[in-house]
């Protein structure tokens, strides 16, 4: 079985082979921007440890930053995610708090032992695009939070 890091340099191999310029923070995560001509976020890879002798790879794509924590928006963003959880045929949806900020997230989990060049770019699609998709849906059922691009102040990707 190959270690984490074997697996991130795999994922980053297949990533440079595609031409998708990618950034490896301190901790090991990957984060490239989400496939498409305009998008508004980016996805980030995940190689975690072993859990019960398998490596997981978790693609994380957020939709929507700094939602209102009111008890009639969290509501509203409870329902969205069930709605686009019920939608989508590959991942999940969540509803996270992360350093005292509410986030809506889209993520699927695979198993990284044995991942084929195919599988990962289809993942990287599957995560990034629906992602995208959803963010301005969310803002304006939402009324409240923001897109990556928002948050780094630019109308480009």
């Amino acid at each position: 079985m190959p270690s984490p890091d074997a697996v991130r340099q795999q994922i980053l191999e297949v990533l440079a082979s595609n031409q998708i310029a990618a950034q490896v923070d301190a901790d090991g995560t990957i984060t490239v921007p989400a496939p498409g001509e305009d998008t508004s976020t980016e996805v980030s890879i995940f190689i975690s440890g072993e859990a019960e002798g398998l490596i997981l790879v978790t693609f994380d794509a957020p939709i929507l930053i700094g939602i209102a924590g009111d008890e009639g928006t969290r509501i509203k963003a409870l329902e969205l995610v069930n709605r686009l959880n019920i939608d989508s045929v590959f991942g999940r949806y969540t509803l996270e708090t992360f350093e005292s900020m509410n986030l809506i997230v889209m993520s699927h989990v695979m198993i990284g032992s044995d991942l084929q060049e195919a599988e990962i770019m289809q993942t990287l699609i599957l995560v990034g695009a629906p992602a995208d998709e959803a963010d301005d849906l969310a803002k304006q059922e939402l009324g409240s939070g923001e897109t990556l691009r928002e948050i780094a102040g630019s109308d480009e990707p």
